[in-house]
């Protein structure tokens, strides 16, 4: 609730200070955001799943850290090559795709190559996150997520009046407090999982397994995308960058109960998860 208040209080805020055009740019970031979620390719939840039978005894702390070391380098890999298509594709997005009227190009191409390094980070801590709700250590996942969207939604606005709405200062504020989001939850899941003495790089065929499972989930998130964001895909290149702002505004701001979704699913899941695995159907049936 407290992440939805003030990720969608906070916007016109946002809005005030860069103006609606600079404004289209983040509902552009948002989007992308969204998408982003096609490259998980279904192995966070899966990973999660994991942790979740881990915490059940049906898998040991080796096995565990086989599959997390082994999703960290695939996460890495995916990571390098999203930020480099990005980042030459960054320039040609600015002056074709996007339809700017006052901000210049090179603001404009500069703005999306810190965008695509903000997505990279913001999506590598999420497989963090997953790991944690995996453990039912959902109130460290929201204290991260508490002091993250304070820095994040809040932090911001001193520096915008500072720096009289400078898009680019707006953008790189983003990407260090993902920086450390990052770093954080890494900390904090590695912390939280008993140690075991597994290579540096895992097993990558202690996931082959998890494959079937999640193809099925990025299938899943892929028609949900479909659903759900193609619209905001297409009008980011219809649309005027100034128009595509107060759209984005609207959606934000109609979408913010669906936050809830998420945040129930993360207790919920987990719970379901452990109970089949240690097959206590009563209990399960009952939740």
């Amino acid at each position: 609730i407290y992440v939805s208040f003030i990720g969608i209080g906070l916007m016109p805020v946002y809005l005030h200070y860069l103006g609606a055009e600079a404004f289209g740019l983040v509902g552009f970031s948002l989007m992308l955001q969204a998408w982003m979620q096609i490259l998980d390719m279904g192995l966070t939840p899966v990973l999660s799943r994991e942790m979740s039978r881990f915490r059940a005894g049906i898998i040991s702390a080796d096995e565990a850290w086989k599959k997390i070391r082994a999703i960290e380098w695939i996460f890495l890999f995916v990571c390098f090559f999203f930020y480099l298509f990005f980042y030459l594709l960054s320039e040609s997005v600015a002056e074709s795709w996007l339809k700017a009227e006052n901000l210049a190009i090179s603001d404009i191409t500069l703005c999306i190559q810190i965008i695509a390094l903000t997505l990279v980070l913001r999506w590598y801590s999420s497989l963090y996150r997953g790991i944690l709700i995996g453990l039912e250590l959902q109130h460290k996942v929201n204290w991260i997520l508490f002091g993250v969207s304070t820095f994040r939604f809040v932090g911001v606005i001193p520096l915008l009046a500072l720096f009289d709405g400078k898009l680019y200062i707006f953008f790189a504020y983003q990407a260090i407090i993902s920086l450390f989001e990052m770093l954080i939850s890494r900390l904090v899941a590695y912390s939280s999982l008993s140690y075991a003495d597994v290579s540096v790089f895992g097993d990558i065929s202690s996931i082959r397994s998890l494959l079937p499972l999640a193809m099925l989930l990025a299938f899943q998130i892929l028609i949900d995308l479909a659903n759900n964001q193609i619209d905001k895909l297409i009008l980011s290149s219809q649309l005027s960058l100034q128009a595509y702002g107060h759209y984005s505004l609207a959606i934000m701001a109609a979408g913010g109960v669906l936050m809830l979704v998420p945040a129930l699913l993360q207790i919920i899941q987990p719970r379901f998860t452990i109970l089949a695995a240690g097959s206590d159907l009563k209990k399960l049936s009952s939740l």
